[in-house]
């Protein structure tokens, strides 16, 4: 399969969106929670048609629209957000930290507000300290191999 595309950098999603609504793109593609926030609402009032989400499921706030896995590409995306210290942080002050964040994640109220904006805790499938070492590394072979295969090189 081939797709011929160019690319027109916008740096806010409601610019790519009003792009797309006046039909001067075909396609868009939209990342971060907030975004596809905006894109549901735009998606309900009838102003684009939301072809598959890069998720591992369907997402709560769109159960109607299919993984692209689902559609037979094989295609998911997770990102991630951390918070990093000082290499030489005592280890009684990093676990400090990480008792703290992972109190306030396990919060129902808290995980309930963030699922509403399309956040998933632990979705990229890291638990501990050490996790996104692994978890870049394997990123780094899945989408080496991907940029090799398809001989993708920068201008």
């Amino acid at each position: 399969m081939r797709c011929d595309a160019d690319q027109l950098p916008v740096i806010q999603v409601a610019a790519s969106l009003q792009f797309k609504a006046g039909d001067k793109v075909k396609v868009t593609t939209n990342g971060s929670s907030t975004e596809a926030t905006v894109v549901s609402v735009d998606e309900k009032a009838g102003k684009v048609r939301i072809l598959g989400v890069d998720t591992l499921e369907r997402v709560a706030d769109e159960p109607n629209v299919p993984t692209f896995t689902e559609q037979g590409v094989p295609l998911t995306l997770s990102f991630w957000q951390g918070i990093v210290v000082p290499a030489k942080t005592p280890d009684a002050i990093v676990e400090r930290l990480r008792k703290a964040m992972s109190d306030v994640l396990a919060d129902p109220q808290t995980r309930t507000e963030l699922e509403k904006v399309g956040v998933t805790i632990g979705g990229a499938g890291i638990a501990s300290a050490k996790d996104p070492d692994a978890y870049m590394q394997r990123e780094y072979e899945r989408w080496g191999t991907v940029i090799r295969g398809a001989r993708i090189t920068s201008d």
